[in-house]
């Protein structure tokens, strides 16, 4: 790497990080930062134990709400029927709580045109199952002067160098991602982009959506390619000493 080469981004190596002529349309594309709810994840669920109110609603219920038990999702004695939701003995009401996040659009499947088949039960649930799908990968920001995160100076630093496959840093980029911030791959989630969301005009350049499909395939158990292992060797062997 030439002397003085920043380690801000992969801006270096892949000539740039942000796409400035692509602008958003009427549906989201693999590469593309959009605003959707993110829900939060933990080690052990909230499980809600509902308990009908009185004998004559199944609309009306109070919940208890406990962590996790090992006995979870399998066959409970004496649970109380609750029809609106469904609760079968395999079944339980899980609680999370979700915070509306700028993703990354990793990789987009379109939907299946319910007027393609024949008429009858088929085309009802297909137009209601077989939806557009986007694979999102949540971005969390980075540690500032003014505010510890979980990705502080010294993993950052790692992560820019493509150190931990399931993590891609993000630059800042004006008003959308006014911090830099991390993709986690680690959790990627499917979302139909129908309720909540915002499609934005900031997309990656198809070098960066690359080493993002790189990485999915080591966290896949395959080998990535020679141009990525060199790219991230070159990054690596830049890392400052107090982030080795």
């Amino acid at each position: 790497m030439a002397e003085g080469a920043g380690q801000d981004d992969l801006t270096y190596i892949l000539n740039g990080f942000y796409d400035n002529a692509r602008k958003k349309s009427s549906k989201a594309e693999p590469g593309q930062v959009v605003f959707a709810p993110v829900l939060e994840t933990s080690n052990r669920h909230l499980i809600a134990d509902a308990i009908r109110a009185n004998s004559l609603t199944h609309s009306e219920v109070t919940l208890q709400i406990r962590e996790q038990q090992h006995d979870d999702f399998r066959a409970k004695e004496k649970r109380t029927p609750v029809k609106l939701l469904a609760l079968d003995e395999g079944h339980e009401l899980v609680l999370s709580r979700a915070k509306v996040r700028p993703c990354l659009v990793v990789a987009t499947a379109s939907g299946v045109d319910p007027n393609s088949l024949p008429a009858g039960p088929q085309r009802r649930l297909v137009g209601r199952a077989l939806v557009d799908a986007h694979v999102l990968a949540p971005i969390y920001s980075v540690s500032s002067s003014t505010s510890a995160r979980t990705f502080g100076p010294i993993i950052t630093a790692r992560i820019k160098a493509l150190m931990y496959p399931n993590f891609l840093y993000m630059p800042q980029s004006g008003l959308i991602l006014s911090i830099p911030g991390v993709a986690r791959l680690d959790r990627l989630f499917v979302c139909h982009l129908i309720y909540g969301v915002e499609l934005t005009d900031l997309f990656v350049l198809p070098g960066v959506l690359a080493v993002c499909r790189e990485q999915i395939r080591i966290l896949l158990g395959e080998s990535p390619s020679a141009e990525y292992t060199e790219v991230r060797e070159i990054l690596l062997s830049c890392l400052p000493v107090e982030a080795k």
